[in-house]
């Protein structure tokens, strides 16, 4: 329950986005037909697979991949369907998964295929390390951030982002790559970690862009009002015999 009664919607999208992922998993043959993949003409076809770079998110190498996925991801994705709703939520996934495909196709050279929600994952951290430091009153107003959640937000950001700008330049894993590959069931592609983080702060400003916007027409009507009425007030004193 929140302030006033209200319950929070069901998660519609959050829980849309994980039960595909979980379907999906346990069918190779769905997996070969939605894993993004270098190539989207496949051989011998005639039109390009485009819906590959989007759908290649849900799928997974092994269980142990969707599962260091989900655990993660599943609590981001329900915070921030509550916080700006469900269709909006779907809008910035969509978002998300278009930039990580873009930024694996710009930055990586000889890859294959590509699968995970991985790169989600970074951007919705992204967003929630930013912005969650940001409380809400009962009546639905935000105090400024507190330092201390701010400072280990962008502390926790920053080191993530190095995290994957080493791993891009090592060109994989920082530990042993050959155990998690194998593990795992995918071959890592640091670019897709980066192009998430980018696309997250993307989102981020977006929102404090219109947020300030907001705030600023809000403030103005405001003042218009306030106006109006004193005018109103200063007329009827005049007609007052």
């Amino acid at each position: 329950m929140i302030a006033g009664g209200a319950r929070h919607a069901s998660p519609h999208t959050s829980i849309a986005i994980l039960a595909a992922a979980l379907a999906i998993v346990s069918s190779p043959v769905a997996g070969s037909l939605l894993e993004d993949r270098e190539l989207l003409t496949a051989p011998g076809g005639m039109l390009p697979e485009i819906w590959r770079p989007l759908s290649g998110h849900l799928v997974h190498g092994s269980a142990s991949h969707l599962l260091g996925n989900v655990l993660v991801l599943a609590p981001l994705l329900v915070w921030r369907e509550r916080r700006v709703k469900s269709r909006r939520l779907a809008l910035e996934c969509a978002f998300l998964a278009a930039t990580v495909a873009l930024g694996v196709r710009t930055l990586h050279d000889g890859w294959t295929s590509y699968r995970g929600l991985s790169g989600i994952t970074y951007g919705m951290l992204a967003i929630f390390l930013s912005t969650a430091s940001r409380s809400a009153t009962t009546d639905g107003e935000a105090h400024p951030p507190r330092r201390l959640g701010r400072r280990a937000g962008v502390v926790a950001l920053a080191m993530l982002g190095v995290k994957t700008l080493v791993e891009l330049a090592h060109g994989g894993w920082i530990v042993d790559g050959i155990a998690l590959t194998d593990a795992l069931g995918v071959v890592y592609l640091p670019a897709s970690h980066l192009a998430g983080l980018a696309a997250g702060a993307v989102l981020v400003l977006t929102e404090r862009f219109e947020a300030r916007r907001h705030y600023v027409h809000g403030t103005s009507n405001a003042r218009a009002t306030a106006h109006g009425s004193s005018d109103s007030s200063n007329a009827a004193i005049v007609a007052t015999p």
